[in-house]
């Protein structure tokens, strides 16, 4: 999924933030969502939740192999799985080493594949709402529910 910052993100028209580490227009790979926050790395490295409001999609996909959770009716994550583990993002800012390892290959592995290279991830994909984005023997694409996402195959 990649988002992009709306370019008024400075000026608060938007919300009161400065949103400092945001750059207007730039185009962002989501590495983890919510149902009112999208989680990219920003302009300083650090792997932030921001909300939604504050860009627009792109690219609707998410890669199928993600989880998701719920918490309540309206209240959902959905993650890599490396990164969907309660309490990771806690231990990642509070500067624990296998947290900070588990980043950085997760890191490492997207920018391989950005590269074309292959390194296990599932074929196919989501969009935003959950629905699987791959092909399936007969033509067309195969529909998940959100749900579906969470550890199951379309």
């Amino acid at each position: 999924m990649k988002v992009k910052v709306k370019p008024e993100i400075h000026n608060h028209t938007l919300d009161e933030f400065d949103n400092q580490n945001l750059e207007p227009n730039k185009v962002y790979e989501v590495i983890g969502l919510s149902y009112d926050h999208y989680r990219v790395v920003n302009g300083i490295g650090d792997p932030i939740l921001y909300p939604k409001y504050l860009f627009e999609v792109v690219d609707p996909s998410i890669p199928k192999s993600w989880k998701r959770d719920e918490y309540g009716p309206d209240e959902y994550y959905i993650d890599p799985p490396e990164l969907s583990r309660p309490g990771f993002y806690e231990d990642y800012f509070d500067g624990k080493p296998e947290a900070k390892e588990i980043f950085r290959k997760f890191l490492a592995s997207q920018e391989k594949m950005r590269a074309g290279l292959d390194v296990g991830h599932g074929a196919g994909s989501t969009d935003v709402t959950g629905r699987c984005q791959t092909e399936n023997p007969a033509g067309g694409t195969g529909n998940c529910t959100p749900s579906t996402i969470s550890q199951k195959t379309c």
